[in-house]
């Protein structure tokens, strides 16, 4: 987590940064980010520039979850941040149904199982699935769901090929087992 908040307090906008891991509604860990901006160098959307900056500095599985800007960042008595106070401040985002414009018949059924892990409301076939907000303890639970109708697929394939299309055309080198 240091290594994700010290990449965005180095960019220029950002005054201060703090990275929390909190527990989802499926009792998994994800990484929330907070940033305050620096007045000094204005930025018309802090959130969306960070989270552009962080994927251009850190590979997917080190990018948040969510990302939350904040006007100042709650502080204990001896000055130092108070993470309990700042995590009800994370944000919290509904999950989808199911992912919107999956490839046809494969990705269909790839998107469904997807589908409690992203958070997005549409998927495109090329999104890099990391950075809609799959976790890597996701991938594992994602990678069950998916072994069970593909047997062949294994879990580093899920890091490999992040994305529905790659995903959709390596489960249908092989017939589904379901």
């Amino acid at each position: 987590m240091l290594e994700i908040t010290d990449a965005l307090e180095a960019l220029p906008f950002v005054a201060e940064a703090a990275v929390l891991c909190v527990r989802d509604r499926h009792e998994v860990d994800l990484l929330v980010a907070f940033v305050k901006p620096d007045p000094r160098h204005p930025c018309t959307d802090p959130a969306c520039t960070a989270r552009a900056e962080l994927a251009r500095l850190l590979p997917p599985y080190m990018q948040p979850h969510s990302l939350a800007v904040v006007d100042d960042f709650p502080r204990n008595s001896a000055g130092k941040l108070d993470r309990k106070a700042l995590a009800p401040l994370a944000p919290t985002v509904a999950m989808p149904a199911r992912p919107a414009g999956p490839a046809p018949g494969v990705g269909d059924r790839i998107a469904a199982l997807l589908a409690p892990y992203l958070n997005v409301s549409r998927l495109g076939p090329n999104d890099n699935l990391f950075a809609q907000g799959l976790t890597s303890m996701h991938a594992v639970s994602f990678h069950l769901d998916l072994a069970a109708q593909w047997p062949h697929i294994e879990l580093f394939h899920v890091f490999e090929h992040p994305t529905l299309s790659r995903l959709s055309a390596l489960a249908a080198e092989q017939p589904c087992a379901a």
